[in-house]
């Protein structure tokens, strides 16, 4: 469903679709100091270390099931973190397409977002992407309440939700 950004882990998956914010998740990380450099000193112009990454602050509610998801995605990555092993989530972002500047249909390197369908159009290619991202924070979790209507659920006295916040950077690795 586009706007929603859905995280998965191995085989555990939330979808994000109820927004407490107006803003847009996804934004650009500035550089520290302006242009990045290399631990030589010399200024990178080119590859991974150039590329800015991609940062989602997400502000949500949550159903049980997506919380109870959440929850678990959160501890198994954070338990591989410190044991030395994948952290990693996989994010599908349906919030914003990501323009790949002279990039073609046959030649986009970036993974597309499975269900939807890449657009080539002024001199690039504008496409719904997934990245590799990891948690910057633990997820923040607010008190239950009710919505009358949360996403595509609606029903008498509302839907009990939990408001998360959570922060997530692109770890840059095209998949």
């Amino acid at each position: 469903m586009i706007h929603d950004i859905r995280l998965t882990y191995g085989a555990l998956s939330v979808i994000f679709r109820n927004w407490r914010s107006a803003d847009l998740p996804r934004s650009d990380v500035p550089f520290p100091s302006g242009d990045p450099y290399s631990k030589f000193g010399t200024k990178l112009t080119t590859g991974i270390s150039f590329t800015r990454p991609e940062f989602w602050n997400i502000s949500a509610h949550l159903i049980q099931a997506d919380y109870d998801a959440l929850t678990a995605i959160w501890a198994k990555s954070d338990a591989a973190r410190r044991s030395g092993g994948d952290p990693y989530v996989i994010l599908d972002d349906e919030s914003q397409e990501v323009f790949e500047d002279g990039a073609t249909l046959a030649t986009l390197t970036r993974s597309v977002v499975t269900g939807t369908i890449p657009r080539q159009l002024n001199g690039g290619v504008y496409s719904y992407g997934r990245f590799q991202a990891e948690f910057k924070d633990p997820p923040k979790f607010g008190r239950w309440g009710r919505l009358q209507k949360a996403g595509a659920l609606n029903c008498q006295g509302g839907v009990r939700v939990c408001p998360v916040d959570l922060i997530l950077e692109d770890t840059r690795i095209l998949i």
